[in-house]
């Protein structure tokens, strides 16, 4: 998501947001679409990863850390899923009730059939110690 002030864009948080201009005296409009990913990390690229098979509408996924992960950086800030259409995706996620290194990934309703989608693991997640990722990750799969 993003705010517009004197013609500068900010982003503040992850999401999609649309932007409409109108000039002074209203005789034009122009409109944009903005998507707000999370945090790649420093060197501004994807840790970029392809699901070996398609996977089913209720797919949960299950993200395993070599650390215990901090569960304050559990959040859409740092965690989203987009469809091919670059729509974010309603997900719940959590950290894991058996094992503090990994976090759950689900849909709120199901993906769709034969639809490509994108899930993103921003840099920003942290291990109980602090220390983040150190690129973010991009988890490409689709459904069957």
């Amino acid at each position: 998501m993003a705010t517009v002030q004197n013609g500068l864009v900010t982003p503040v948080g992850t999401g999609k947001s649309i932007i409409n201009v109108t000039t002074t005296d209203g005789n034009k409009t122009a409109g944009c679409t903005v998507i707000v990913l999370p945090y790649q990390g420093e060197n501004g690229t994807w840790d970029e990863r392809q699901a070996g098979e398609s996977v089913g509408k209720d797919k949960t996924w299950r993200v395993k850390f070599s650390n215990v992960v901090n569960p304050e950086s559990i959040n859409r800030q740092n965690i989203m899923v987009l469809d091919s259409k670059d729509e974010p995706v309603e997900i719940e996620v959590t950290a894991d009730a058996e094992s503090d290194k990994i976090i759950v990934v689900k849909p709120k309703d199901q993906y769709k059939k034969e639809e490509h989608y994108r899930l993103y693991l921003g840099a920003n997640l942290s291990s109980s110690t602090g220390k983040s990722l150190s690129q973010g990750i991009l988890f490409l799969f689709n459904v069957e």
